[in-house]
């Protein structure tokens, strides 16, 4: 599926070999995009600074493994390690399926941005997100590691 830019008429043609697309309503032509599933569908190209979108492809990411972890280990913390780490594999997996802002993964994929998406997630939820998580996790963590018998706790 295409959908022309200018006029947004939609229409099915073959692109595999075309470098330039036409427009059959308003004959319109547009190159062949880099990524013709997202790019030539008609969906909202990158938009913003460049700086948004290297924050996005390089810092988000760190930020939400960087959370993720001091996450599991706070919950290393107040459950079993081994349970700790499959409420991490369920958030990840969730969100590979959900693109719900609330879901830590998303933040971490490209193709989720509100840049790409018409309904994804933003550069400062995601940066504020990660960020409460990061220092909520590290505060709870000292009080909850200072309090805990950690040799005691081992069976």
């Amino acid at each position: 599926m295409n959908k022309c830019r200018k006029c947004n008429y939609t229409f099915n043609i073959k692109t595999k070999y075309k470098k330039i697309i036409k427009c059959p309503k308003c004959n319109s032509q547009y190159e062949k995009a880099a990524l013709p599933g997202l790019l030539a569908a008609g969906l909202p190209q990158a938009a913003g600074s460049p700086w948004d979108m290297a924050l996005e492809l390089t810092l988000l990411p760190l930020l939400v493994t960087l959370s993720l972890s001091l996450t599991q280990m706070l919950l290393c913390l107040i459950l079993r390690p081994a349970l700790s780490y499959v409420v991490s594999i369920v958030v990840m997996i969730a969100s590979a399926y959900c693109p719900s802002p609330l879901l830590l993964g998303n933040y971490a994929m490209a193709l989720r941005s509100s840049k790409v998406m018409g309904n994804g997630v933003s550069l400062g939820a995601g940066l504020l997100l990660t960020a409460a998580l990061i220092i909520l996790s590290a505060v709870l963590g000292a009080a909850l590691f200072r309090k805990t018998d950690i040799l005691q706790k081992e069976d």
